[in-house]
């Protein structure tokens, strides 16, 4: 234990062991009476070695940084969520486990290995997953029913609107997780043209179609994304959600 190691070094008498506190650390070295040195330049890039330098943690592997402060979103909505629910929050905390690892220093600054990067963003994905399927359930309980789950927009890629055609509509459910009022732009991949109105009032909301981002994976592989997205502006409330219905046309 430690108290048997330090008395074993106090009877050496060589050194004194005791246990401290950083207020006791901090006296001690004031009594030392130091000059101590200022630095005023950078820290980095910093090396470890004779061309082994430390640079690009606020760069390196953007993907990642954004995958992991998206899902950190998707965290916060979830436990919301169930909280109205009434529902057990097990699902969730792989999530919680999963954001916690990739806070590692070598994780979301960007420096770890390939194929370490790659385990991070798989236990992500794995995580997402269990929640994306526990959200489904707890929509049940806002008599919503059982959707589609839409984690790959960024690639113009959701199932529940690309196949809708001339004459079918998709209800799309938008949540806001903050503790205030937001407006935010929706873009959702379809083939045909689109009209949106609110699911409640049945009024319709000013919409376009727009040119879709690029659909496709970080490798170049095809995401089977759409080349066209109706957009449209959502005023959301406070820590709830508006459902819109999103109807295919033949414009």
């Amino acid at each position: 234990s430690l108290e048997k190691l330090m008395h074993y070094v106090n009877k050496d008498g060589r050194v004194q062991a005791l246990f401290s506190d950083p207020e006791q650390y901090a006296l001690a070295k004031h009594e030392e009476v130091i000059n101590w040195t200022v630095k005023t330049d950078d820290f980095f890039p910093y090396a470890d070695g004779a061309h082994g330098f430390w640079s690009g943690f606020f760069t390196s592997r953007p993907a990642l940084k954004r995958y992991i402060r998206e899902s950190s979103a998707v965290l916060y909505a979830a436990k919301q969520i169930a909280a109205f629910a009434g529902a057990s929050q097990s699902a969730i905390q792989p999530l919680r486990e999963a954001l916690a690892v990739n806070q590692h220093h070598d994780a979301i600054t960007g420096t770890a290995k390939q194929h370490t990067t790659w385990d991070y963003a798989k236990q992500l994905y794995a995580a997402r997953q269990n929640v994306s399927k526990a959200i489904k359930a707890h929509f049940d309980t806002f008599g919503l029913h059982r959707g589609h789950w839409c984690p790959y927009l960024n690639v113009s890629a959701c199932n529940a609107t690309q196949r809708l055609a001339s004459g079918d509509s998709s209800k799309v459910v938008v949540y806001n997780p903050l503790a205030h009022s937001r407006k935010v732009t929706i873009e959702l991949p379809v083939v045909w043209h689109c009209d949106v109105a609110d699911m409640f009032t049945g009024e319709a909301i000013p919409s376009g179609m727009v040119q879709s981002l690029p659909s496709i994976s970080n490798y170049g592989k095809s995401m089977g994304g759409s080349k066209t997205s109706v957009a449209f502006e959502a005023e959301l409330p406070p820590g709830g959600y508006r459902t819109f219905q999103v109807t295919a046309t033949d414009q």
